[in-house]
């Protein structure tokens, strides 16, 4: 994930990287404005699938990994409070 964010926008990780990487993963494509792939997002995904989680920013501890139960919870709370795209 980091990797991404280095390769299209030039940041280790870019504020909100996992919420932005995991709504383009879910709706099935890339990101035109940052360049990011569909092939990126293909991989993301199995990568995911394959480790059971998702890693995320935490302010205090820098990346942190979680199950896919727990990302998932949070990913529909921060939807909930329109803090991520894809809050339609």
């Amino acid at each position: 994930m980091s990797l991404l964010s280095e390769e299209y926008v030039s940041a280790g990780w870019f504020t909100d990287l996992e919420y932005h990487l995991w709504y383009h993963m879910m709706r099935g494509g890339g990101d035109q404005r940052n360049m990011i792939t569909s092939e990126d997002m293909e991989a993301l995904a199995w990568l995911a699938h394959e480790a059971g989680g998702w890693w995320y920013w935490d302010d205090e501890d820098g990346a942190q990994f979680t199950d896919l139960g727990s990302w998932q919870a949070e990913y529909g709370r921060a939807r909930e409070n329109a803090r991520v795209c894809g809050h339609d």
